[in-house]
């Protein structure tokens, strides 16, 4: 007996601890989602900041390039994606009639196959208003991340810093040297993967960017940026990034 209400005692202190840690979550969301922005950024530079590295550079000197380089790219990044978020927006509407013309024109090819679908779930299935709706608000979310520009950079360069004097502090602390091994070999197992995942986006990126001018379809520079930028999600990232543009195409 005296078992049986310690597990549920125990459950329900597990029980509450989750609900107390995705409330947390929930509110912390403003500061969160840039804070794993920053973290983000700072991954991929950092294979950047250990080759400046090797150049012998003082620490400040390579901090300093490798924000100048994030700026710059933030700089062009946000100018592109946020006159082409406030276009794409404004055209949201064409958009969805054209997908309302496409959709009675296929529930009238399966009318004449034999295949009918009742139009009230037909407009519950699929809906290009909403569709179209979804991947604005999606994009402008993009926009505004830039609005805490200040915060995330303060953030990268605080990680990179920690970065770079991660290993001095390792080394004085004179702990195992299997340890310090360790670390070193995931750390550079990590930056091997960022740079290959890094390569392999920036070409998908320009391939879709590519393929999208040659077919004429619309934003094709904004769907081969989000293309790049997806991709680092592993496995679902380059579909999700293909919806908005198979669309419009």
């Amino acid at each position: 007996m005296i078992e049986k209400t310690s597990s549920f005692s125990r459950f329900l202190l597990v029980a509450a601890a989750f609900v107390i840690v995705v409330s947390g979550l929930k509110m912390a969301g403003p500061l969160l989602v840039p804070f794993l922005l920053a973290v983000f950024i700072a991954m991929i530079v950092s294979p950047l900041l250990a080759w400046l590295k090797t150049y012998r550079l003082p620490n400040g000197v390579a901090i300093f390039l490798v924000i100048g380089l994030v700026l710059s790219v933030g700089l062009l990044l946000g100018a592109v994606i946020g006159s082409s978020v406030e276009n794409f927006r404004q055209d949201v509407p064409e958009y969805s009639a054209k997908l309302s013309a496409m959709s009675s024109s296929i529930q009238q090819w399966l009318s004449q196959r034999g295949i009918t679908i009742n139009a009230e779930q037909w407009s519950s299935s699929f809906d290009p208003g909403a569709v179209m709706g979804v991947v604005g608000t999606t994009l402008a979310s993009f926009g505004n991340v830039m609005t805490n520009a200040v915060m995330i950079l303060l953030t990268v360069i605080f990680i990179l810093a920690e970065n770079v004097s991660f290993g001095e502090k390792l080394r004085a602390a004179k702990g195992n040297n299997d340890s310090q091994e360790w670390l070193r070999t995931f750390s550079d197992s990590v930056h091997s993967y960022l740079a290959i995942k890094a390569a392999i986006s920036l070409l998908t990126g320009f391939v879709i960017f590519l393929w999208l001018t040659i077919l004429g379809v619309d934003y094709a520079v904004l769907w081969g940026l989000v293309a790049f930028l997806l991709n680092f999600i592993p496995t679902v990232g380059s579909f999700i990034a293909a919806v908005p543009a198979v669309l419009l195409a």
